[in-house]
């Protein structure tokens, strides 16, 4: 193992939080009555920044193997990209998303919020619940990285991990290329970078305590508990 090429940061302590901050204002909270068949994340999200800018608000191109995701626009107006089709979807409207359709999303606005509700069958094996631990993990780790000066940037390895372990993989369209090939490449790229590479060679985990826990163990932490501190909210 080649832990030691890992820059992890260190971990904050998150999963007792809901709403989960973002940063700013930003949030993303998780209304899930316990035996509900609906899996439920509210996000509160920042205009859109341009291409060249990098945030959490704008996930990368990918699909679901099994999950089903319905998008209502709360507030404000979310572009979603549906296998190459873009639409503005707008407050009291909703888009429904299909296990192996590529797609993500952003705000449409350059100057408004925009609040979405992404609900998904709860499954066989509590499937949905799968979200709110990837939400979690990635976008705690992800601040984390950004506080922790000797960090900055996230690992790719430790992304494509958390994604894997989600049942979430990459959308690599190519042209003239049938989709079941390109899902086949996405397969190979997500389990040897997220697997071979993050988990088996660098030692990044699947999930981390401080950022998820199963409902039932969320508890809040004791001062000096674990690697990080408590966050109530960054500016």
């Amino acid at each position: 193992m080649l832990s030691f090429l890992a820059n992890a940061p260190k971990r904050t302590h998150t999963a007792y939080l809901d709403p989960l901050p973002l940063g700013g204002h930003y949030t993303s909270s998780f209304p899930n009555p316990p035996k509900s068949p609906i899996i439920t994340n509210r996000q509160l999200l920042p205009p859109y920044a341009g291409p060249h800018v990098s945030t959490f608000s704008e996930p990368p191109y990918h699909y679901h193997i099994r999950q089903y995701e319905t998008f209502t626009v709360e507030s404000g107006s979310l572009l979603a990209t549906v296998d190459d089709e873009k639409s503005v979807v707008k407050t009291g409207e909703s888009v429904t998303v299909k296990p192996g359709q590529y797609h993500t999303f952003r705000n449409a606005s350059e100057s408004e919020d925009v609040q979405v509700l992404i609900e998904l069958p709860r499954l066989g094996g509590n499937a949905g619940m799968f979200e709110e631990k990837f939400v979690r993990n990635a976008f705690s780790y992800g601040l984390d990285c950004k506080r922790d000066g000797n960090v900055g940037e996230t690992s790719p390895w430790q992304m494509l991990l958390f994604m894997w372990d989600a049942d979430i993989f990459l959308a690599i369209p190519i042209k003239g290329v049938p989709k079941t090939i390109q899902k086949g490449i996405s397969w190979i790229v997500m389990f040897v970078g997220g697997v071979i590479i993050g988990e088996r060679l660098l030692g990044y985990k699947r999930t981390y305590p401080e950022y998820y826990s199963e409902p039932s163990e969320v508890e809040e932490p004791t001062k000096g508990e674990g690697d990080g501190v408590k966050v109530e909210k960054e500016d």
